[in-house]
Order: structure tokens, then sequence, then C-alpha cells
């Protein structure tokens, strides 16, 4: 929990920082338009899709002793999730300008910055999707430090990238930024997930491993974030036809109602899944039931004082 509040106090400083160098204009309208769309799509490929299929079946493996299967899945999963987004970025390259067209109501040269910044935002998206899975597994070895402490690399990246790089690169410099801090943050992970034995490398028969359900329940939780996803679309769109500096402004509203829940969720879920999951996989229903009541009661805690502040104090 302290590395998450870590991590959004430094996306709020990321913020922060972002509005005082583009300010309120249309070239940061593009920049917070263009990022949402990998950072939107992180919900399908990273974090909450993945990790609700994948934390569950390491955690399996690891309790029941079957520590060739969990090296051999680590393998499948990071080369199914190579041969998926690759085309992604290769159309986000060529296809850019098309899509931001199709989904923003951007001026011709708005829509030309973004398809600039497009290609590398895809990279970030692929970079943190591996990312995703190594932390999933670090925390199913209970090693949630450094599952939480590699984000910090991200933010810390984009903010020093655009503070000291936009006299040269322009709105540029954000994308840059990015990049880095995604290879940054994938890269930190592995290293620290090589230590229990993972490597990365292709892989495609399922062989012993709990393949075709961790895929089902992958899909099954991508059809409720892809609403989500869709959702958020097409709010961005709607914004894109306001006023300049709308798109911004709603960015920045968006990161401050999502800190509670990125800070208090994601560390309950982090630490209680992996323990639901042993639980479950060894028929110990009665320390699962107490798991999730106490994971239940924290949420609640934590999350309705944090809805309350967020109303009342918004200006502040």
């Amino acid at each position: 929990m302290l590395c998450t509040i870590a991590s959004r106090l430094l996306g709020i400083v990321k913020a922060r920082v972002l509005s005082s160098v583009f300010g309120a204009s249309g070239v940061a309208d593009v920049i917070n338009f263009t990022f949402n769309i990998p950072n939107n799509f992180r919900k399908l490929f990273a974090e909450g899709a993945v990790n609700s299929a994948l934390i569950p079946a390491f955690s399996s493996l690891l309790g029941l002793g079957k520590k060739r299967s969990s090296l051999h899945l680590f393998s499948l999963l990071c080369t199914y999730q190579t041969m998926l987004l690759i085309p992604l970025v290769l159309l986000s390259y060529f296809f850019g300008e098309e899509f931001l067209s199709l989904i923003s109501d951007f001026d011709s040269a708005q829509v030309a910055l973004g398809a600039k910044l497009l290609p590398f935002f895809m990279v970030y998206l692929a970079a943190i999707s591996m990312a995703a899975i190594f932390n999933g597994v670090l925390q199913s070895h209970h090693n949630f430090l450094h599952a939480y402490l590699s984000p910090l690399l991200f933010s810390l990246s984009v903010i020093f990238g655009v503070q000291y790089l936009t006299p040269y690169l322009g709105a540029m410099s954000m994308a840059w930024a990015t990049l880095v801090g995604g290879l940054l943050q994938g890269s930190y992970s592995y290293l620290m997930l090589r230590r229990y034995g993972y490597r990365l490398k292709p892989a495609i028969r399922k062989a012993d491993t709990p393949l075709k359900p961790v895929i089902g329940a992958w899909s099954l939780v991508v059809l409720g974030m892809g609403m989500q996803v869709l959702t958020q679309l097409v709010t961005y769109h709607f914004a894109s036809t306001l006023s300049e500096g709308s798109v911004t402004a709603f960015a920045n509203a968006t990161i401050f109602y999502q800190t509670p829940y990125g800070v208090f969720f994601n560390a309950i879920s982090a630490v209680s899944l992996p323990l639901l999951s042993r639980s479950y996989a060894l028929g110990h229903m009665q320390e699962m039931q107490k798991h999730t009541r106490v994971s239940i009661v924290q949420l609640t805690s934590l999350l309705l004082p944090s809805g309350i502040i967020l109303f009342f104090l918004s200006q502040e």
C-alpha cells in the first residue's frame, strides 16, 4: 500500500508537471487523449484482466508444489502476450491518423501529432503488459515490494523526461519519457522475477499447465473490462468536442477519483487474491471465507471515507 500511495502521489506530480509544461492547451489535450488509449487498454492486457486470471492460477500451482508447471505457464503467457501486442503496435504506427480521426474531434494538426505519439505509447502498453505478468507471478510468490516498486520508475521517467526534454523535443518528450519509463518498469520486474527461476522463453504447447482455464478466465474478465474501455473512449471523444483544455481537465479529474481505488483496492487485492487462491486450491473453505470477509471490511472502511473526502474537498 505504501508503494501504491507513492506511485499515485507521483502520478499527481506527473499530471502537475504536464499541466505546468503544456498548460490547458490543444497540445496537452492531444497528449492526454492519446495516452488514454494505451492507458485504458492496460485494463485488458495488463493489471485488471491479467491479474484476475493469472494470480489464482500461479498461486494454486505453487500451493500444490507444481513449480515446473508454473515456469512453463509463464513462458506460454509471455509468448501469447507478445504475439497479441506486436500487431497492435504495428497498427498504431501505420494507421494511427485514421484511428485518431475516427475516435476524436481534433483538427488535422492535432491528429497528426497524436499519430506521432501513439506508437510510442503502444510500445509502453506492450512493456507494462509484460510487466503485469511479471508482477502477478511475483505476487503469487508473496513478493509484493518489488511488484509495486516498479511503477514508480515509470512516473519518475515521465516527470523528469517532460520537465527537462520538452525544450528540445516539444510534445515528443512525453513520447520518449513514456517509452523509457515502460521499458524500465518491465525490466525491473523481470530482473526481480529471475530470482525464482523464471526465464523469457518462447513456448507454444500447453503441456501440464492450466492454460485453457487461464485464457477462459481472462476472456470473461475482458468482457467486463471491455465495457469500461468503450465507455471511457466514448467519454474522451465527447470531451474532444468541447472547448480547448476540456480533455486535460477530464484526465486530471480521472486521476484524482481513481487514486483511492488504486491505492486501497490494488493493495488489498494484491495480498488477498493469492491467499484466497491457495486456500481454494487446498480445499480450506473456512480460511477462504475468513480472507474474503476481512478484505471486504478493509475495503469498505477505507474507500467509503475516501469517497466522502473527495466529494467535500474536490476544489482543494
